[in-house]
């Protein structure tokens, strides 16, 4: 059951031509890093996208980010697939997470969902040397990021002003992030999907963690339903 429940949440095939691709999780780097089944990684998206090369794709995301190296790796390996790729931002794309939503050729956010962008950070300790080294992987993995953005602009953006904002952080709702990205503007369905408080970045508005806990406590209560009935 637990088996069938993991694949439910992360990939599913469509029977129209068409494959999901569910990122509800933290992004790292192996399996070794992947704690919870939500969890995403290169290996894994590449054995996933080697099953479904003839089909279009949908990718929801909700997640907080993760690896923007390990992002990086996706990001590539979706452009090199040869499908559409559709992305709904079903609750929150922070972070790398949303360098793999805007490397999308789509990206439709429901008017309750958010996009966040921030400049990178690492934990680290050591020397002076050792602390500029960090400084200098920091700052050309934002470039990476910033690279994924320039491929998604609104007509009349400049990268410099996008730049601004991700040094400043800053979260978008749909309708802002369509002021600065191509970003298409979706009526709310629903709630954004569940995610844990405690993988929201700490400066979430406190609007969007209260949010995410009573979409939590139901997306609980769904999962308790689906355990009963298998």
């Amino acid at each position: 059951m637990k088996d069938n429940l993991n694949k439910l949440l992360q990939v599913r095939n469509l029977a129209n031509g068409e494959a999901a691709l569910y990122f509800y999780g933290e992004i790292v780097s192996s399996w070794w890093g992947a704690w919870d089944a939500a969890d995403q990684y290169p290996e894994k998206i590449r054995n996933f996208l080697a099953g479904v090369s003839d089909k279009n794709l949908n990718l929801h995301i909700n997640s907080g980010g993760g690896s923007v190296v390990a992002a990086m790796a996706i990001v590539n390996m979706l452009r090199g697939h040869s499908g559409k790729k559709t992305c709904y931002i079903d609750g929150l794309a922070a972070s790398s997470a949303s360098a793999i939503a805007l490397c999308c050729d789509r990206v439709i956010m429901p008017r309750n969902t958010f996009l966040m962008i921030h400049r990178t950070t690492m934990s680290a300790s050591g020397n002076a040397n050792e602390m500029k080294q960090c400084a200098e992987i920091l700052e050309k993995a934002e470039e990476c990021m910033l690279s994924v953005y320039e491929g998604a602009l609104a007509s009349g953006v400049s990268i410099e002003t996008v730049k601004d904002l991700m040094y400043k952080e800053t979260w978008f709702t749909a309708e802002e992030a369509a002021r600065y990205f191509r970003v298409e503007i979706a009526e709310a369905i629903a709630e954004p999907a569940a995610m844990a408080a405690k993988e929201l970045p700490k400066s979430a508005p406190e609007a969007i963690k209260k949010i995410a806990a009573l979409a939590l406590e139901r997306e609980r209560l769904k999962l308790l339903n689906l355990k009963k009935e298998g």
